[in-house]
């Protein structure tokens, strides 16, 4: 899968790569910015045979949007 990712930067897509790289069904994943400024991140992801390019990438922002708001709880608590 190729995607363009309007509006994001590393922030974004450095950890969601990695958490896309831990996923058995992916054999790879990573983005590139050609300009800073002109250009928009392109994420690549290369999914096993038979895995849904999709329910992946949904999967990995999941786990890490339930990783932010666990966060998020302790530090208002603290």
């Amino acid at each position: 899968m190729k995607l363009e990712v309007a509006g994001e930067d590393h922030t974004f897509l450095v950890p969601l790569v990695e958490r896309l790289n831990k996923d058995r069904r992916v054999e790879f994943a990573n983005y590139e910015k050609r300009h800073p400024i002109l250009s928009e991140p392109v994420l690549y992801v290369k999914i096993q045979e038979g895995a849904d390019a999709f329910e992946v990438l949904k999967d990995a922002a999941s786990s890490l949007n339930e990783d932010y708001e666990a966060f998020e709880r302790k530090y208002r608590m603290s």
